[in-house]
């Protein structure tokens, strides 16, 4: 609409630039390699009074069988998931999701089961708690936590209340599914726990910043293969003068808008309804630190909601 205007130049930013070529020390291979899990196990707590729900098995394409079955049997050899025979309380729904890369994930559907849960609701880190653990650093590393939640170990207690329906059976997680309610609190209580003392660090959920010298770096990476965290090699930027990070680019010269949440904006089509007008203000209030009068500028905008 012609109002936006980003003060802080952003023309020369590249995190490609600045990135070295096969950064990871031999001796870290295996910390960017497979799936493993943090010590102890979580406890998912269920209302007491809760009434369970048993979920028949939701339709597959005949055409996705094979690969379904396949899925399975790749998960229970990961020690991921594990067949079930015994009557359980809960019984979930899955849904077989085709991703972009082609491969085929399941995903929990836990809609019943997630009203049951009590949430221990753990504090998550705002960007600018982030933003002061770094400051006055000039060298930056953002590392991607391979797999996520499933690197946390369910309790047997736990583990039954994700028993799900397959036509090939039922199966229960052993590690934390995507989709309860409480797998984020978790896992940035065990990611906070493990990661959040360490100089010049910051953790929100599976991404975190390092920032300093490169023995900071070294000493997260050792953590790492300590606990059991493994990380996505091609997610992970070593080393960089400046680096992406929710929304914001974190350079040796300060915080800086993301050129690529920029450009979203500029090609966002005009709104033609108040939801995409409300997505249109959102996108544009995140960014709202780099754009001088903002409420002013979008003042009749806002208005406009409300009729």
């Amino acid at each position: 609409m012609g109002f936006v205007k980003v003060a802080t130049s952003i023309s020369s930013l590249s995190t490609k630039k600045s990135v070295q070529k096969n950064p990871i020390p031999k001796e870290f291979d295996d910390v960017f390699a497979g799936i493993d899990k943090l010590p102890g196990k979580v406890e998912i707590y269920v209302e007491k009074n809760a009434i369970p729900s048993i979920n028949p098995v939701r339709r597959i394409p005949f055409a996705l069988h094979e690969r379904v079955k396949s899925e399975l049997e790749r998960l229970e050899k990961l020690d991921i998931i594990e067949r079930v025979v015994a009557p359980t309380k809960w019984v979930n729904s899955i849904i077989a999701m085709e991703k972009s890369n082609g491969l085929l994930r399941l995903c929990l559907d836990p809609r019943e089961l997630n009203k049951s849960i009590q949430r221990p609701y753990y504090p998550m880190p705002t960007f600018e708690d982030i933003a002061a653990k770094i400051h006055g650093h000039n060298k930056f590393s953002k590392l991607d936590a391979a797999s996520g939640y499933l690197m946390l170990a369910l309790t047997e207690k736990s583990s039954l209340v994700t028993t799900f329906n397959t036509p090939f059976g039922r199966y229960k997680y052993k590690r934390m599914p995507f989709g309860l309610i409480c797998a984020q609190d978790e896992f940035q209580q065990k990611m906070e726990e493990t990661f959040g003392n360490l100089k010049g660090v910051g953790v929100i959920v599976d991404n975190i910043l390092v920032s300093g010298k490169d023995e900071d770096l070294r000493i997260v990476l050792e953590k790492a293969r300590e606990v059991g965290v493994r990380f996505n090699p091609k997610k992970c930027i070593f080393r960089s003068t400046s680096v992406p990070y929710f929304g914001h680019l974190i350079t040796a010269d300060g915080i800086k808008s993301d050129p690529s949440k920029v450009q979203a904006i500029i090609e966002m089509l005009h709104p033609s309804n108040k939801d995409e007008l409300a997505t249109f203000l959102g996108m544009t209030n995140f960014l709202s630190k780099y754009i001088p009068n903002l409420s002013s500028l979008n003042y009749s905008l806002r208005e406009s909601l409300s009729f």
